[in-house]
């Protein structure tokens, strides 16, 4: 099951007082397939939803209200429906005449202040969606006019004080927010906990990986830096061995030397730790640095190129 799924199935969950009774299914099917004088019908893919959208349109207006589930495995689609005969009854108890041709939101369904997330309850159960958090942060409500998708807008910021993104997909208007935190307390605000303490869930698992992912790499980014820098005191070291300062060297140095030369897998801290007695990181760094040194002052150390007198003038 899908989490938009979940979703539904949790917000079905819901039972609301009268008041917002009257709200959600309104909006349930306002928000719905059609809704008007010829047909009053849901389509959802969520049985949840759909049998929550018959039962509060029902128990509204006292009205049978069928729930068709579809016969072929190919479609998930359950269509809700009120009996015939009702449509212009249904539409004059929520304030609508039979013969309106377009959809608008009747704003005195939402009798008392609780009843916006009521509203937007049953405005997201009929359509709306949501990604799984752990993949993406995505919620939207598509809905069928410019008018329908202004009046969720609306309500959102009046009652919530949310201010989501707009935009158009195959003729759908969508109202829809990508913020973690924004859909987690709508959800919280829908009537949704579980379905909220997932998100920020998936948002907590997401920060830990991205900080594990930060010290992986600031850790690869070290080791590297202290290879590159191993390989080119062994270098160096290998050159002094050469040299006839060799057996000249202070013991301190010599010791340090054949201790990088036996382990160039070696940290300075490591190095340091290995010497007896043992030395500060510090110290390390600066006999490896007089080391180099001495190094660069050997027979076979390699020569700077001269610099070219082409074309200078005298």
């Amino acid at each position: 099951m899908s989490f938009s799924s979940e979703v539904k199935k949790e917000l079905s969950a819901v039972t609301p007082p009268p008041c917002c009774r009257r709200a959600e299914a309104y909006a349930l099917f306002l928000y719905g397939h059609r809704f008007d004088g010829a047909q009053i019908t849901l389509q959802t893919e969520s049985r949840a939803a759909a049998q929550t959208a018959a039962t509060l349109l029902a128990a509204e207006t006292g009205v049978f209200v069928e729930v068709r589930t579809p016969l072929s495995q190919r479609s998930r689609v359950c269509t809700v429906a009120p009996e015939p005969g009702s449509n212009a009854a249904i539409l004059r108890h929520f304030g609508h005449a039979p013969t309106d041709v377009a959809r608008r939101v009747r704003f005195g369904n939402l009798q008392n202040p609780c009843c916006a997330a009521a509203f937007l309850r049953g405005a997201f159960l009929a359509c709306g969606t949501v990604s799984d958090p752990a993949r993406s942060y995505h919620l939207e409500f598509a809905a069928p006019t410019p008018a329908l998708a202004d009046a969720i807008a609306l309500v959102l910021e009046q009652a919530a004080g949310l201010h989501p993104g707009t935009s158009e997909r195959s003729g759908a208007h969508l109202i829809y927010f990508k913020g973690w935190a924004e859909i987690a307390g709508l959800l919280m605000r829908l009537g949704a906990p579980r379905s909220a303490d997932a998100v920020q869930q998936a948002r907590a698992q997401k920060e830990l990986r991205r900080n594990a992912n930060r010290r992986t790499n600031f850790d690869t980014a070290n080791i590297d830096k202290t290879v590159s820098a191993a390989a080119a005191q062994t270098e160096a070291i290998l050159r002094l061995r050469r040299s006839p300062q060799w057996p000249l060297l202070p013991d301190e140095l010599r010791a340090l030397a054949e201790l990088r030369l036996a382990h160039p897998e070696y940290s300075l801290r490591e190095l340091g730790a290995a010497l007896s007695p043992p030395v500060s990181r510090s110290g390390v760094n600066h006999r490896l640095a007089r080391l180099a040194a001495l190094a660069d002052c050997s027979p076979d150390a390699p020569k700077s190129r001269p610099e070219s007198t082409a074309g200078r003038k005298e």
